[in-house]
């Protein structure tokens, strides 16, 4: 109409980013976001910070879009060796041999991502983790950590006599330890000995120097199918956002073609009822 003035330009709303400058000059970026309620049903605030502007906007964008589509999770800095503890700690009701089986299909995971931050772990990390498994990852048990369990028990067998020393004074001595499985890993990897049944020495000569090698796919399955719980229970804590465990190609089993049998190409075969039998027989003395 004429003689009315022109609208003035809408202007964007300005993010409620802050900028902080701290006592040493140091510059970040900061601002608060309501992103649910507590369990007294008062609203849930939380402050994030960021070192640059840039950074801080794409996150408070990521987390209002998150926010809207019901799909936002806090991030947590708990790290992988801590999140395999807090796992481990709340399995109760199981075997302790089971126990000790979780713990042993963890090691290689905490060694080489122990240190990151759970919610930081990519499919990348985990296929990285794989190959080093497959290619070098049966490691020399000369070199376990001193104090590892299983060093341990060997340091304890290494101090008796030639002689030896009777599983029960080893069972009495480690009451936390799945002494039979530790001790036949032991002798296995040629770092003490079984003079006779029931009995463990020093060993006489020196372990043989062992070439890196990778352990068996369904080793790498195992570890996967473990660390992949862990990561698991702490998704449906709503503690971390998802599970890149679910991502990872597992390992198959290198199969022979020429052992495909006609009864579905797949390289397996049923057993009989005297095969089974038969096992049974030749294994009925073991002492296992």
């Amino acid at each position: 109409m004429p003689g009315r003035e022109p609208a003035a330009p809408r202007t964007r709303r300005a993010e409620p980013i802050d900028k902080r400058t701290a006592k040493d000059g140091t510059v970040t970026y900061t601002f608060q976001i309501d992103v649910g309620t507590k369990p007294d049903g008062g609203r849930n605030r939380l402050t994030f910070t960021y070192p640059t502007l840039g950074e801080a906007q794409r996150e408070l964008r990521r987390i209002k879009t998150e926010l809207a589509e019901h799909r936002y999770v806090p991030r947590t800095d708990i790290t992988v060796d801590d999140a395999c503890d807090e796992w481990l700690n709340g399995r109760r009701g199981i075997r302790l041999v089971k126990l000790e089986g979780y713990r042993n299909h963890l090691k290689p995971v905490r060694r080489h991502l122990g240190r990151k931050q759970l919610a930081e772990v990519t499919k990348a990390d985990l296929d990285a983790l794989v190959d080093w498994m497959l290619d070098q990852g049966r490691a020399d048990p000369r070199h376990f950590q001193p104090d590892s369990l299983m060093s341990r028990v060997a340091a304890f067998v290494d101090r008796q006599p030639a002689a030896g020393v009777p599983v029960g004074e080893i069972r009495a001595a480690f009451p936390e330890c799945d002494v039979y499985n530790c001790l036949s890993v032991l002798v296995r990897t040629g770092r003490i000995i079984r003079p006779r049944r029931g009995v463990y020495a020093p060993t006489p000569y020196p372990a043989p120097d062992r070439a890196p090698e990778g352990v068996k796919p369904i080793t790498v399955r195992t570890t996967l199918t473990t660390f992949g719980m862990v990561v698991q229970s702490f998704v449906d804590q709503g503690r971390v956002p998802l599970n890149p465990v679910k991502l990872v190609d597992r390992p198959p089993d290198d199969l022979d073609d020429d052992d495909d049998d006609d009864d579905g190409g797949d390289g397996g075969k049923s057993w009989t009822l005297a095969e089974v039998e038969a096992l049974r027989e030749s294994v009925r003395t073991h002492r296992l």
